[in-house]
Formats: C-alpha cells, structure tokens, sequence
C-alpha cells in the first residue's frame, strides 16, 4: 500500500499513524492517551509506544479529515462514528467528547485486517472429516462459522473459501477487508456503518448483494442488523451462504442468530422462527482455543427437535469420522 496519490491534509494524516498500520503481527490499534499508541498483536498482548505527534490537535485534526474524506459526520452532537482508513480500507470505530472520557478528547479504534489461510486439517484433525467439508463447499451448504474471542473465526472461513469452485461468482460482504478471495469474477463489498451516510442503509445493502448476481454470498461478520437479510437470502434459493458468528457453542450461535433476527426484523418471539433458521442454516463449524493457543474445530449439523411441552428448540448433531 502507499501514499504517494493522497493529497493535502489527508496524506499528513495517514503519515502519522501509517507505522502503526503496517506493523506485523497485529490486530488493534488504540489511540486514546496523549503522545501513546496502543497496539494488540495477534498473540494477544498489548504493547504501547510514546509518541509525541498524538496529541488532542493531531487526533481531532486525524478525524475530521478521514470523516470528510468518507463522507461522515464526527462532532459534538453526532459523537460516535464507523468508518474506514482510506487506502488501508481498515475498520476505524471513533468516539469523542462528550460520549467519552479521554485526555485527548476522543478514543480510536482501528481493526487492522490481517486474517489468514490454514489447511482445514490443522483446525479438524481428521482427512475424512476434511474431505467431507470440502464436499460441502462444492455442492454449496450454508454454514455459520462460530467461536469466542480470537479463536480465528475469519482466518477459518478464508480457509473454507478456497474451496468453493474457482468457477463461480462470489460477492462479499466485510466491514473491514479480511477476506481472500482466489476466484476471478468476485465483488468485494465493505460496509460502512453510518446513518449520516447519504443514502446508506442495510436493506440497501442487501439488494446491491443480490443485484451483483453472486453464485455464493459471504458475510465477513453477521451484523444484528443484517441478519433478516442473511436468513431471507438463504431461505429464497441462495445457497452456500457462508458467514462468521460470535458465539461459545454451536447452540449458542443458532440462538445468537434467532436473538438477532429478532432485533433486526423488529418481530416478538415466535416459535416458528426456530424452524426458519434450522431450514437456512445446515451447518455450524464451531472453532475453541485451547490451554496451549491451539485452534481446534468442530462440524455440526442443525436440526430441530420438540421439547417436553411440543415447542421446537434447536438441536446440533456433532459430525465425526473415525
């Protein structure tokens, strides 16, 4: 990446906080403290760095110009912004006074997007249970990869990706870009989260998805708000959607997307809602890290099963080859 063809103010800006984004082996960015920036690696420790050019001016002066730049709006009334780092097309969440106490009056955030690419072996341990997910990625199964905090949610579906036939068209959806995409006729969308956005709106979204034609949709991470959108598509002839969900089990991850569907469709609580999404949903890959940092994985099938009182409940079925 370079700066060479940004001008003006925006260049001054990106040349301050450019050696933190191009650092190795990192996933955060934290500026929130005067002449301090924090940096989360990939191990997950936090490592901080004095440096003088961040202070209260610099910073203010960093987020006016990228929220011009994006066409947002960061001020006093509208304190809360998501955006993205211009040629680096990095997740930037920012917050400023008074919605935040900070000594430099604001605090940023900016996801560096960096996942990676693993054989399945290394999470599933087992070639049959291997060949088995690359069948499903062929013939387009429709699966939730879930897992809590850092256990490699977007590094596993880039895995997964590689496996879908290099013929078709995949259109993506990502706040911030993470996603590997080896196949020619693709188009990578980046969401940007902003109600002052002219124009911008989640059901907008979800028809630009559907009017790029894809042959396979995937979801970097499934918002709450787009979680109709995701169930509609799938529940409407797409197959093989493909998405990345926070969650500590494979049931935990169905309930998730049944409590987000809720939220975002704005219904009350419906048992058939349960049916729905164990139609849409065929497969949940749920990813654990281990004692050692060790990333394994687990696929499940869904289903649904009655309950003592004839309601439906979510029912996984773990899939195992000896």
């Amino acid at each position: 990446m370079s700066l060479q063809n940004v001008d003006g103010f925006l260049y001054e800006t990106l040349k301050i906080i450019e050696p933190y984004l191009t650092m190795k082996n990192i996933v955060e960015v934290f500026i929130s403290e005067h002449e301090e920036v924090c940096v989360e690696t990939t191990k997950g420790d936090y490592k901080y760095f004095k440096d003088k050019k961040i202070n209260r001016q610099s910073v203010r002066d960093m987020i006016d110009n990228i929220a011009n730049y994006t066409r947002n709006i960061c001020n006093s009334l509208n304190p809360i912004m998501t955006t993205y780092i211009p040629v680096y097309k990095y997740r930037m969440q920012v917050t400023v006074e008074p919605a935040v106490v900070s000594d430099i009056g604001a605090s940023v955030c900016i996801r560096i997007g960096n996942a990676l690419s693993f054989p399945l072996i290394s999470y599933f341990k087992n070639q049959k249970l291997v060949d088995f997910i690359k069948e499903l990625m062929r013939v387009g199964k429709t699966i939730v990869v879930s897992g809590g905090t850092s256990t490699g949610k977007t590094s596993c579906l880039n895995s997964l990706i590689e496996h879908i036939p290099l013929n078709l068209r995949i259109v993506t959806l990502e706040n911030t870009k993470e996603l590997t995409i080896p196949h020619k006729c693709k188009t990578q969308l980046i969401s940007i989260e902003s109600k002052h956005k002219a124009g911008e709106s989640y059901r907008m979204i979800s028809d630009s998805i559907l009017r790029n034609s894809p042959r396979r949709i995937i979801f970097g991470e499934l918002l709450t708000e787009l979680t109709k959108y995701f169930l509609r598509m799938c529940n409407t002839g797409h197959s093989g959607l493909l998405t990345t969900l926070h969650a500590d089990s494979a049931i935990g991850a169905l309930d998730a997307l049944l409590k987000n569907y809720l939220l975002s469709a704005n219904v009350p609580m419906d048992n058939s809602y349960i049916k729905d999404i164990s139609d849409a949903v065929q497969y949940v890959i749920q990813l654990t890290k281990t004692r050692d940092r060790q990333i394994t994985g687990q696929l499940f099938e869904v289903g649904t099963q009655k309950n003592e009182h004839g309601y439906f409940e979510f029912h996984v079925k773990p899939i195992a080859f000896d």
